[in-house]
């Protein structure tokens, strides 16, 4: 279907027309895509799913909520190829406006353990900082944020600069370069979780900084920021329960999908799906578990190439 401003009702009712005498001319005008399809009606909302490219190597897509108060009516005719969905202006401006991210949690592996050994974390810390620093220096489009026994990243990306700016494989790849770190440097294992999605911020920035340097602002909001923690504690619970075993990473099933992998080792990932609740969409959504074999070898020389544009 396609998504388009209220403003262009009338116009498209008079390009209708024209069609209708010439059917060498284009009726739509002013859409987002072609690609959104209407996946839950509820009583306050559509949560509906754009497709931003589903090409052999990605599958891309991406989950947002039309309110219903935004929405004006939906207009179809026998010869249209697709639905036209009119929502306000103001609501259709801000969907452009939308800004997207992808998230990765980053946590060491049985962090107690470490501090029994060393109750003198003092050390250890520089460590890390100095280690996680030296890796941020390389990717200065993404923001490293460390604490506690974790480390947060943030790559934002947009729809108008989507090919240049939605690379997720980097995301992978400097997992497996701060896992080497912890191996190397720290003596412990970590694991990382990832998923992509809306950022409802009104910034583009990485974080923000108070003027007193005494707030921090990471900028970032939404149900996949949100999502993040909820995997985190299903996959911490699931593992207690025997549900499945530690892994080095997981990945919400969106995020997986859309990495340029090979489409054959995307088809067995039902095997490795397990799901969780995102409370803001108050659905059942799908992390990936068990899946080092099926990525982190595959996506080695996208990560390479990618790395030689920063």
């Amino acid at each position: 279907m396609l998504l388009v401003s209220d403003i262009n009702i009338l116009e498209y009712k008079q390009r209708w027309i024209a069609f209708f005498k010439d059917q060498n001319k284009n009726p739509y005008t002013g859409y987002v895509s072609k690609s959104i399809i209407v996946n839950k009606i509820r009583s306050s909302n559509l949560q509906l799913s754009i497709f931003l490219t589903y090409s052999n190597d990605r599958f891309h897509e991406m989950s947002f909520e039309l309110p219903k108060s935004e929405y004006i009516q939906c207009l179809e005719h026998q010869d249209s190829k697709y639905p036209c969905v009119f929502v306000k202006d103001t609501w259709f401006k801000k969907f452009l406006e939308t800004k997207y991210c992808c998230y990765g949690l980053i946590d060491e592996v049985d962090f107690k353990e470490t501090y029994l050994i060393n109750p003198d974390l003092n050390d250890y810390s520089l460590k890390r900082k100095s280690g996680i620093e030296k890796i941020a220096n390389e990717y200065p489009q993404i923001s490293f944020v460390i604490f506690s026994d974790s480390v947060l990243l943030k790559l934002p990306w947009s729809l108008d600069q989507y090919e240049a700016t939605y690379t997720p494989e980097l995301m992978v790849g400097i997992f497996k370069e701060i896992k080497d770190f912890y191996k190397r440097k720290l003596h412990c294992e970590c694991y990382g979780i990832f998923i992509q999605g809306v950022n409802y911020t009104s910034t583009n920035d990485l974080i923000s900084v108070g003027k007193n340097n005494n707030c921090i602002d990471l900028n970032c909001s939404g149900s996949a920021f949100a999502n993040l923690f909820s995997i985190d504690a299903t996959i911490k619970l699931n593992i207690k329960n025997k549900q499945h075993k530690k892994s080095q990473i997981y990945f919400d099933e969106k995020f997986l999908i859309s990495l340029k992998i090979n489409p054959e080792k995307k088809e067995k990932l039902h095997k490795y799906l397990f799901p969780y609740y995102s409370s803001l969409y108050r659905s059942y959504e799908n992390y990936v578990s068990d899946a080092e074999s099926l990525v982190l070898g595959e996506t080695d020389k996208k990560i390479k190439r990618l790395k030689k544009h920063l």
